[in-house]
């Protein structure tokens, strides 16, 4: 995460190979998070940070959905957009 600007950095949180498809927000969402404000707030001190952690986890893969979508509209990304979209947006498509 440190040598990439952060907006990446949580692009890059969901990502595909062989196996399927990686989500570390997951498993993994507080170790990033904590990560992330460690870069946000190098140069602060603040308290409080894991309140309504869920809350927080679900608006960050909502931030995410829409930089992943918008970088694969700036990139005229050829796959069909059903195929742009990550599983989170998929899944809230269905309900």
């Amino acid at each position: 995460m440190e040598d990439d600007p952060l907006p990446v950095a949580l692009m890059n949180t969901i990502w595909a190979d062989r196996d399927g498809v990686h989500d570390t927000l997951d498993d993994e969402a507080t170790d990033w998070l904590r990560t992330a404000a460690d870069v946000l707030l190098a140069d602060t001190t603040c308290d409080g940070l894991e309140d309504d952690i869920h809350e927080d986890v679900a608006r960050l893969r909502r931030l995410r959905d829409a930089l992943r979508r918008l970088a694969a509209e700036l990139t005229d990304d050829p796959r069909p957009p059903r195929h742009r979209r990550s599983p989170t947006a998929r899944t809230r498509s269905r309900r």
